[in-house]
């Protein structure tokens, strides 16, 4: 509950705030420490490929979606 107000689709994006941030915080209040950095950054490193480059309009596209959804899509 502490840290759901971080977590909601509102704040979600794909590239720089995601489920592989959710889940490199909960790892670090379970455990004690997250899970690797190569993890948390594969959005972002895959924008510095020529293919991510190509995925990006889709992925700006599903963000927009998730930004704005449809009615009833998270409820």
């Amino acid at each position: 509950n502490e840290i759901a107000h971080k977590y909601t689709p509102e704040k979600y994006h794909v590239i720089d705030h995601n489920c592989n941030n959710f889940t490199d915080e909960a790892c670090e209040f379970l455990v004690g420490k997250g899970i690797p950095k190569k993890v948390v950054d594969q959005a972002k490193d895959l924008l510095n490929t020529p293919m991510g480059q190509q995925f990006k309009p889709f992925l700006m596209q599903m963000q927009g979606t998730i930004q704005n959804p449809p009615p009833g899509m998270f409820k």
